[in-house]
């Protein structure tokens, strides 16, 4: 995994790794059956909870697109949820990280704990956003396969076919600290970064 790729709940992600592991070995007994439904529940939860099993679905994640971020500012600005029309979205579609295992012993620990640190990334989009990604049809599929040791832009590569652009926020607790950071990254109403807004005051 490439050093600027990081994860934000490692903890959470080797305890799940465990947990899978133990899952398939042969002595415990476990049917194929519930295998996969307890490890599709824990793909949810690699990117979905942090080291202390807070779910952090929207707050607390740290790659954000601008859409989301301008929906989530527009809806905090209007006193609607913040969260309204937003979308957590696998990086990596759980369909491909499924297939990733279908590679290594499950039962290894640390075989798991690999592929969920390479492949086990979120990204805030909007409700919109996500729609582009099932008109290109990338809803399950990457547009290329990735290579062995992936960077960020490998991992973000569904994002850069349908224009979507991605920047890390940090994690925001808080709906005031995510408008924080989307006017950092945006620039204020109606003066956005780099643009010239409509009464004439260059962007900032």
């Amino acid at each position: 995994m490439s050093p600027e790729l990081q994860v934000y709940n490692p903890a959470n992600i080797k305890n799940i790794a465990k947990l899978i592991a133990l899952l398939h070995k042969h002595e415990n007994g476990v049917p194929s059956y519930l295998k996969k439904i307890v490890v599709d529940r824990l793909l949810w939860a690699v990117t979905e909870n942090d080291n202390d099993g807070v779910s952090r679905k929207y707050l607390g994640q740290p790659y954000w697109s601008k859409g989301a971020l301008e929906m989530a500012r527009k809806n905090i600005s209007e006193d609607r949820s913040y969260a309204k029309d937003l979308r957590h979205e696998h990086a990596v579609p759980k369909k491909v990280l499924r297939k990733a295992f279908e590679s290594i012993r499950m039962d290894d620990e640390n075989s798991v704990l690999h592929v969920l640190r390479t492949m086990g990334h979120a990204v805030v989009v909007s409700k919109e956003e996500d729609g582009e990604l099932n008109k290109k049809g990338l809803r399950s599929r990457l547009p290329r396969e990735l290579p062995e040791k992936p960077t960020i832009k490998d991992i973000h590569a569904r994002y850069h076919e349908t224009e979507i652009e991605v920047v890390h926020i940090g994690q925001c607790d808080s709906p005031k600290n995510l408008k924080k950071a989307a006017d950092k990254v945006l620039g204020t109403a109606g003066n956005v970064k780099g643009v010239k807004s409509p009464f004439g005051v260059p962007g900032t």
